[in-house]
């Protein structure tokens, strides 16, 4: 094994997790699969009591937690309050198809079908919230470049 490169676990730490959340498998797979192509750890969970204990077993771990709130045989809304209740920090990006939820409680909310560009932008929001310095020279090496122009 190469010893210069950090383990998964070492990396999800330092970089942050995205938990997913979703009892639909195909669409769970898809969104493990689009959040680690854009350079993300991912766990995923099935339903609202995996979820939690993912969040309590690692609890500076996640960064981001991105929800179906079409739950199967649940009310999305509690599921959103339980994750809340769990991590009031929690940066929680939610999709349905059914309007109603509040957006007190998410980062964002994504209407379905997901489209990959919008989810990228909210994971990316997601995971620099908090992280001003970051942004912030992301935004300078954007007007640098445009400046040069």
């Amino acid at each position: 094994m190469d010893s210069d490169k950090p383990s998964g676990v070492f990396q999800a730490i330092k970089s942050g997790l995205v938990l997913v959340v979703d009892h639909d498998e195909v669409s769970r797979k898809w969104l493990e699969q689009t959040i680690s192509a854009q350079g993300y750890s991912v766990e995923c969970a099935w339903n609202q009591e995996t979820a939690l204990s993912v969040m309590r077993l690692a609890p500076d771990t996640v960064r981001a937690v991105v929800v179906n709130t079409d739950v199967a045989g649940g009310n999305g809304q509690a599921t959103l309050q339980a994750i809340r209740d769990c991590d009031r920090k929690a940066r929680i990006i939610a999709f349905s198809m059914h309007p109603g939820i509040s957006p007190r409680m998410t980062l964002a909310v994504l209407p379905v079908p997901l489209e990959q560009k919008s989810l990228g932008i909210a994971l990316h929001l997601a995971m620099t919230a908090g992280d001003r310095r970051r942004v912030n020279v992301e935004v300078r090496k954007n007007s640098a470049t445009r400046s040069a122009a």
